[in-house]
Formats: structure tokens, C-alpha cells, sequence
């Protein structure tokens, strides 16, 4: 059956965004067949100095809050915000992670416990970090997504207001370290 799925490759632009020689990358890429997916982070928008890229902040769902953490440890990044999310053993070091995180994972998620969450956290912070974690009592994994999503991974539905709540501390996080 492996050979109906599709094969993609993610290359990720630099910081100034998504250029001609990316979009090489992704037709090279696409003749050793893989589908390449470019996020184009920017809008459109190539970056030509780097001012413009000074103010950083990253966030993540599942795999992509994994992620975020990972690169909150490369002091590339001004702040972080994981979403139900932890980095496997050895890919993100808590104590190497020093910018503003905030985490949001909900107390029913049977992929990342809360348990866990708050160990990264104390580990983060203990060594010097500053990771704000909020639990949301009726959330389970992806509860941040559309809801069909949630429903196929066997996980509550938060409440709207939960939804509302974690979404207004995201923005306010984020217009206070990268405004």
C-alpha cells in the first residue's frame, strides 16, 4: 500500500523568505519524486534586509509545537508558542531554552500528558527559562484545530470558550515580545 501514498518533502525558506533559488529547490526536489510543499511564512513578501526579520516568534501544533521548541533552543527565535507538542528525547533540550515560551496543551490529550508538559516546563524554567504553561481541563489533543480533526483523533471538544481563551493568550504573548 506504501506505494499510493504520496512522498513530501517541506523545504523551508531562510529568513528572507520564499526566493527563486528556493523555488529551484522545490522543482529539484520534485524530480526524485517528492511532492514539495514551500510554506511561504511572509506572504509573498521577500525579505531584502535584516531589520526586517529582527522580530521573530514561532508557534507549533502537534509536530509543529515539537518543533517550535526545538528552535527556541537556537536563539534564532525572540519567543515561542508550542502547541500540544513536545520535542522527543534528545531533539530539544529544556535546558538550552532561554527565550519567552508558552505552552498550551490540554489535560485530556492522550498524545502529550499533561504530565509531561509540566516536566518540560519545570526543566525550562529551573534552568533558567521562562515557559508559561496554561492547561485547559476540557481540551484533549489538537483541541486548537478544526473540530473533524479532533473527532478522528478519539479527542474532546472543547468549548468554544476555551478555544477563545487559549487563542486571546497566544496574541497577547506574542504583541508583548514582538512589538
Amino acid at each position: 500500500m506504501r506505494d499510493a501514498q504520496v512522498t513530501i518533502c517541506l523545504p523551508v525558506q531562510e529568513w528572507w523568505g520564499v526566493t527563486d533559488d528556493l523555488k529551484e529547490i522545490a522543482v529539484d526536489i520534485s524530480k526524485r519524486n517528492y511532492r514539495a510543499l514551500i510554506p511561504d511564512l511572509y506572504k509573498g513578501k521577500v525579505g531584502v534586509e535584516v531589520e526586517e526579520a529582527k522580530h521573530v516568534g514561532c508557534m507549533g501544533f502537534c509536530m509543529g509545537g515539537a518543533l517550535t521548541l526545538a528552535m527556541s533552543q537556537s536563539g534564532k527565535i525572540d519567543c515561542g508558542a508550542p502547541c500540544y507538542g513536545l520535542p522527543s528525547e534528545g531533539h530539544g533540550e529544556a535546558e538550552k531554552m532561554k527565550i519567552p515560551l508558552q505552552g498550551h496543551f490540554g489535560r485530556q490529550d492522550t498524545f502529550f500528558p499533561v504530565k509531561d508538559a509540566e516536566a518540560f516546563a519545570k526543566k525550562c524554567n529551573d534552568s533558567g527559562g521562562n515557559f508559561e504553561l496554561f492547561v485547559y481541563d476540557d481540551a484533549g489533543h489538537a483541541f486548537l484545530t478544526a473540530e473533524d480533526h479532533r473527532e478522528k483523533l478519539d479527542q474532546p471538544l472543547s468549548s468554544d470558550e476555551t478555544r477563545k481563551l487559549a487563542w486571546s493568550r497566544i496574541y497577547k504573548f506574542f504583541d508583548k515580545h514582538l512589538k
